[in-house]
């Protein structure tokens, strides 16, 4: 990004444009499923046993099929490279090797952590205690992991990160751009907790 790049406008624009598009295809996907009568709340197996049913069901379903299921294989890729990127930098400067052979271990580690997740709804119906593997990563990593990422991220950026330097572009700003260090620092933080809290005592 620029120097000459506006951070608040830029995050403003790929936050709306990420949100429009998250809900627009909830309302597609939602939508189909309840013009077939299919279950809504499946979760996870919404994506590999019901959205191909109701696929059948269409006219022309098979093309849609493969659009729908490249573009979330697209998805899933361009957001994969971006989880690489972190740890790929982290370990080439902690042990001088190259992004190269680094990205590739990073990748194959990842590949191997991620089999059991594939085959939960294949022919194998890899479960634990009746919970398909699939269901379980995605309720530890995606909805606590990434709560509790975001609470660790606010923390360190807040309280531990030089704070002349981090909001130095937002001096000038709006009284709602200059409020966001102090949402990061109180507000966030408690809110993410109480998020974590109750999503942690809903699985007892």
């Amino acid at each position: 990004m620029g120097s000459a790049a506006k951070i608040p406008a830029s995050a403003a624009i790929i936050t709306l444009a990420d949100i429009c598009v998250s809900l627009l295809a909830g309302i597609i996907i939602v939508s189909i499923v309840f013009t077939y009568g299919l279950e809504p709340a499946a979760g996870p197996e919404l994506v590999f046993t019901t959205l191909p049913y109701t696929f059948e069901l269409m006219p022309f379903g098979a093309v849609f099929a493969v659009f729908f299921f490249l573009l979330l294989f697209f998805a899933a890729t361009s957001s994969a490279i971006s989880f690489i990127e972190v740890p790929t930098a982290a370990l080439a400067g902690a042990f001088g090797k190259s992004r190269r052979s680094m990205a590739t271990l990073v990748t194959v580690i990842l590949i191997i952590i991620g089999l059991p997740a594939a085959a939960s709804y294949s022919a194998f119906s890899l479960s634990f205690q009746g919970i398909p593997i699939l269901d379980a990563m995605d309720e530890v990593f995606g909805t606590i992991g990434l709560s509790t990422s975001a609470l660790l991220l606010s923390i360190a950026f807040a309280w531990l990160f030089d704070q002349k330097a981090l909001w130095g572009d937002l001096s000038e700003s709006s009284p709602f751009i200059r409020a966001v260090p102090i949402l990061c620092r109180y507000v966030i933080p408690v809110a993410v907790l109480i998020t974590i809290t109750f999503r942690v005592a809903a699985l007892f």
